[in-house]
């Protein structure tokens, strides 16, 4: 058993990754996510609400580059301030193919990934410096399994691991606020559970999802604040040819990651399978 190759999705060999809310692709891809949606609470309760889209394109066969357009952020207003709503940083990565194993269904890309300071919004107090991440991302199918463990074969593993350096450990645009930037490993891991049969030719599949999503600060973190934060994330993707939908139930792992449950979607566009003679296919070739 294997994943269906006409899904909207990245492909080494007969396995199709899912695209996922927290955890970036292992492969280069012709697609776009619009809208992508998030609703939680921070550690306050005070509820937040984001909407962004994020475009990916390769430039060649291996490399490509992905592009998060500043996303629009509504935090309500709380016992001690007022709502506020701005647009986030933009944010760009450029990632290269370094393996692709189709026997083994394994794949992996090196990537940087910058966050380009003073782009957003001041009201919802984004960084008037840059951030720059070194990046890996792998993704590994089990389909390669011995018949015996075929119940396992529609596994999937996937990984994004960076680490995120600021251009300054502190803000000084506001000489009264005291805003540590910390240097901060980012971690985060999906299983993905696809039972899909190439034969089979239904419109729709349903596929369930973990995520989890983390944040280590390792340099630079203000006093208390040097603790692990993030959180996991519960759901199902709906696919079908050149379009994927994805929701999931948030769970923050700690006070300081948040409070209750929030939500997640997104609705992802396939280029590759869309319109993969022009923009479904790289620039250059």
């Amino acid at each position: 058993m294997s994943a269906a190759s006409a899904l909207a999705q990245t492909k080494v060999g007969d396995r199709v990754f899912l695209h996922t809310i927290f955890v970036g692709q292992p492969g280069v891809s012709d697609d776009l996510t619009l809208p992508s949606f998030s609703w939680s609470k921070s550690s306050d309760g005070t509820p937040a609400t984001s909407l962004s889209s994020i475009l990916s394109k390769r430039i060649t066969e291996n490399v490509g580059v992905v592009i998060t357009e500043p996303s629009w952020t509504h935090v309500a207003s709380s016992e001690f301030a007022p709502a506020v709503s701005g647009f986030q940083n933009l944010t760009t990565a450029f990632k290269y193919m370094a393996l692709q194993d189709a026997e083994r269904q394994l794949m992996m890309c090196l990537g940087l990934q910058v966050e380009w300071g003073n782009t957003g919004s001041s009201a919802i107090g984004v960084r008037s410096f840059s951030t720059i991440s070194p990046q890996i991302y792998i993704g590994k199918g089990f389909g390669d399994l011995p018949p015996e463990l075929s119940w396992l074969r529609p596994l999937a593993l996937t990984g994004q691991f960076g680490l995120a350096v600021p251009t300054k450990h502190t803000d000084l645009s506001d000489p009264f606020a005291i805003t540590g930037a910390p240097t901060v490993f980012n971690w985060g891991v999906s299983l993905q559970y696809n039972p899909i049969n190439p034969s089979d030719n239904s419109s729709f599949h349903l596929a369930p999802l973990l995520e989890a999503s983390f944040q280590t600060p390792v340099a630079g973190a203000l006093p208390g604040l040097n603790v692990t934060t993030g959180s996991v994330g519960a759901g199902v993707a709906l696919s079908t040819k050149g379009f994927q939908f994805t929701t999931e139930a948030t769970f923050p792992i700690s006070s300081l990651s948040g409070r209750g449950v929030g939500v997640v979607a997104s609705l992802t566009f396939s280029f590759s399978e869309l319109a993969p003679q022009t923009l479904g296919k790289p620039l250059f070739r």
